[in-house]
């Protein structure tokens, strides 16, 4: 009756939940930033993958770099709770699930060339959101959760300039692309409720579809003193549509509509401290706006604007410093801690997007190789205390369902490395 698949909301989610900066945002550029915690990151100028974060510290390199990284998230996401659905008589089931977050892979290109002492460009080929969540069609809750995919890619052209020795100033332009999918359906619970009016997995709501999108980064790096770096960056909030076939339950047929996704803005500060030859201290902290995301609202034709969620999630900021320690000419040694705040309202917390706040520990390691050439290698943990989550969905004057209950699992593995070569 109804099927509902979207492409790409929100800004192309790929593992929403944990990833790894708040809501469903990606961090997952450089491989060394990882095993620093993400710390500093608006002011590094290690390796091309660092012009992700703010082009201007383009300004600080004096060679030509690439970097390939490549990220593999494994998370842990445990739900634990009850699901009840009502109309004459209120019928009840377990409705705890495990590993409702599939693993991702995350793949990052980057280039950056110093034309001159003043001028350089660079591209970055990445994901900045991203999210899945996949309960499986026999979860007795599907009419909040059942599947969720949403994968954005970006391609951000890049320049900096130097008006002086120790200011760069940095503009990055951004071609987003989004795609996805999500499904809801009913229980079997529903259906002996409705005397199978509403049958068992009938589809509730479904969209697939994909959109296009522009967004612009700016960034400034300040090298107060020699060895000590300022940087601050600032990404553009976003408004994606992504347009595609949605059928919605009462109508019984497809129709073509238009979901918008309203992608955060980010503001970014970050400091770098070389302390002697071998110790360097790094912190940073980061702000996402996401007090942009109030509801999620398709526009479908004949119909007009239906509220499908009200999110209305609030900004949300990370906080995080490291350390490095050059053991030697060719090997470094990388440690970081990090606290991300949730931007979800704990009585706005869904099934689909199951994020409660997280700490982050990391470590990492580069290693120098002939010919220009060097690895990097880090493993990143963030954990996520208990957190409640509580749904209502009514479907008429006597038919509703529920769930309570609470994450009670949020536990992320993360393991990079990643490629540099400068010329």
């Amino acid at each position: 009756m109804s099927q509902f698949k979207w492409s790409a909301m929100m800004g192309g989610l790929l593992l929403a939940p944990l990833s790894f900066g708040a809501g469903f945002q990606l961090n997952e550029f450089s491989v060394a930033a990882m095993g620093r915690a993400q710390a500093g990151e608006a002011a590094m100028s290690d390796t091309a993958a660092a012009i992700a974060r703010n082009p201007a510290v383009m300004g600080n390199m004096d060679k030509a770099m690439v970097s390939v990284a490549f990220h593999y998230i494994d998370p842990n996401v445990d739900v634990e709770g009850t699901a009840a659905s009502t109309r004459t008589a209120t019928l009840t089931t377990n409705a705890d699930a495990k590993d409702v977050a599939p693993s991702a892979f995350i793949p990052g290109l980057y280039y950056a060339n110093p034309i001159n002492e003043q001028w350089a460009v660079g591209l970055a080929l990445n994901s900045h959101f991203g999210l899945s969540t996949d309960y499986g069609n026999d979860y007795a809750a599907t009419v909040f959760a059942e599947e969720t995919l949403i994968h954005t890619y970006y391609v951000t052209p890049s320049v900096s300039f130097k008006p002086v020795e120790s200011v760069s100033l940095g503009l990055g332009v951004s071609y987003i692309h989004g795609k996805g999918e999500i499904k809801n359906s009913t229980t079997k619970e529903m259906a002996t409720l409705t005397a199978n009016q509403l049958p068992n997995n009938t589809t509730l709501l479904s969209l697939e579809g994909d959109g296009d999108a522009w967004g612009y980064q700016l960034g400034v790096a300040w090298n107060v003193v020699e060895g000590h770096t300022l940087g601050v960056r600032y990404e553009s909030a976003v408004d994606l549509d992504f347009e595609g076939d949605i059928t919605y339950l009462p109508s019984p047929n497809a129709k073509s509509g238009t979901l918008t996704a309203n992608l955060p803005a980010i503001f970014e500060v970050g400091y770098v401290g070389k302390l002697t030859d071998r110790w360097s201290v790094m912190a940073g902290a980061q702000q996402t706006r996401w007090h942009s995301f109030k509801t999620l609202t398709a526009d479908i034709d004949g119909e007009g604007k239906q509220e499908l969620k009200d999110e209305q999630w609030q900004d949300a900021w990370r906080y995080s410093v490291g350390g490095e320690y050059a053991m030697s000419e060719d090997i470094t040694l990388r440690a970081g801690i990090g606290y991300d705040n949730s931007p979800v309202r704990e009585k706005k917390r869904t099934l689909s997007i199951p994020d409660a706040d997280r700490e982050w520990y990391s470590i990492g390691a580069s290693f120098k190789l002939a010919k220009a050439g060097s690895i990097d290698a880090s493993f990143m943990y963030l954990t996520g205390g208990e957190a409640d989550v509580n749904e209502t969905k009514a479907f008429n004057a006597a038919v509703s369902t529920s769930f309570s209950g609470k994450l009670s699992a949020v536990d992320v593995f993360l393991y990079g490395i990643q490629y540099n070569y400068s010329f």
